[in-house]
Formats: C-alpha cells, sequence, structure tokens
C-alpha cells in the first residue's frame, strides 16, 4: 500500500533527485514542489481513466430550479465528481443517456441536466488515500508526478518528454489492468438471430 510520501519519493527518484521526503510539510525544495503538484496531479491521472477503485454510481438529487433550455431536469453535480462517466434511469440501469455537465442558473454551482426522471450516474470520485491506490494506478500517478515536478526540481526538458511518454506506457498498462477486474453483462441476441445461427 503506497502513502504520499512513497508516491512522492518515486516520483523524485524518476527525476533523480538524491533528496527524499518524510512529509509534505517539510521545509525542502523537493517537499514544496511536491506539495504544489501532488493534488492537482492525482485528479487529473482519476480523470483520465474510468478506473474501478474511483467508480462510484449515485442517484442524483434533483434539483428545484429551472432547467437549462433543451434539458427536462436539472441534478446535483456530486461533490467528490471528477469526471461524469454515463447516466441511467436509475430503475433501469441498461441504456446510457444523454446528459450535460454545467454551471447552474446562477453560475455558483456544476449541475448535470438530463430529460430523464431518477437519474443515476456513474462518475470517477476524488479518492484521496493512496493506500487505495492499486499499484499500477500508484506508478503511472508517481510517472506524472515526476513529469510535472522535473522542472522545478533538476530543469531538464527532455525529462518532462520521456516521463510523459513513460506515463502513458504505465498508464494504458494500468488501465488494461483495471478493466480486467470487471465483467460487463453480454448483450444477448435476439431469438431470431440465436435461431438463424443455429
Amino acid at each position: 500500500m503506497a502513502t504520499v510520501t512513497d508516491i512522492c519519493n518515486t516520483a523524485l527518484s524518476y527525476v533523480g533527485s538524491r533528496g527524499t521526503i518524510t512529509s509534505l510539510d517539510e521545509t525542502s525544495t523537493e517537499a514544496r514542489v511536491c506539495k504544489a503538484h501532488y493534488e492537482i496531479t492525482r485528479d487529473v491521472v482519476l480523470s483520465e481513466a474510468d478506473w474501478g477503485f474511483a467508480s462510484a454510481n449515485r442517484v442524483l438529487a434533483q434539483l428545484s430550479e429551472d432547467p437549462p433550455t433543451g434539458w427536462s431536469y436539472v441534478y446535483e453535480y456530486p461533490n467528490n465528481c471528477l469526471k461524469a462517466r454515463f447516466l441511467v434511469q436509475a430503475s433501469r440501469t441498461a441504456d446510457r443517456l444523454p446528459f450535460a455537465v454545467m454551471m447552474n442558473n446562477d453560475d455558483s454551482d456544476m449541475v448535470i441536466a438530463c430529460d430523464v426522471d431518477e437519474a443515476q450516474l456513474r462518475y470517477t470520485k476524488r479518492v484521496e488515500n493512496p493506500a487505495l491506490f492499486p499499484p499500477l494506478f500508484a506508478e503511472a500517478f508517481a510517472l506524472r508526478l515526476a513529469a510535472r515536478i522535473a522542472m522545478p526540481i533538476v530543469r531538464e526538458p527532455k525529462m518532462v518528454t520521456t516521463l510523459m511518454q513513460n506515463y502513458s506506457q504505465a498508464r494504458a498498462i494500468a488501465i488494461a489492468a483495471s478493466m480486467n477486474e470487471s465483467q460487463r453483462d453480454e448483450p444477448v441476441d435476439a431469438d431470431w438471430i440465436q435461431a438463424r445461427d443455429e
């Protein structure tokens, strides 16, 4: 199980830093730079894929405000949502339905607009506890963090490119592993197709 400092120290090692940290609250350059980039980088990496460990399903709370033009209903945007993936009707979870993420009428908060009553959203949520990160995700995250901290720590522009390439490869492997941890229902062919194939 990874910790915040494990991920930061892995990122520091990827950029060739000799220093390590024991806390993000240290006064060292390494700690300050890691602290400045850790949370935003984590949220970016989480947003980039439908990670199984960070997936959530929620029946949304309908709002009383008027829906935006072109939509019938407006719902509260979950406060821990990093990326809305798809929307279904809560009582029938099979068909994915159109929706839009937008600002509410007074531009004070995000909302979800759609044309279905009882909407259920599948989304990627913010996971702050690194002990919940699968090892392949943690490795990809550390590489992305390394790419962000490379310039402030070692000032090597070419290193950023290399780290981003390594991150892309590690992310693809982590996504494949995450997808292999679930199985979706296979669509059943209609009777006439089954009869035709016999």
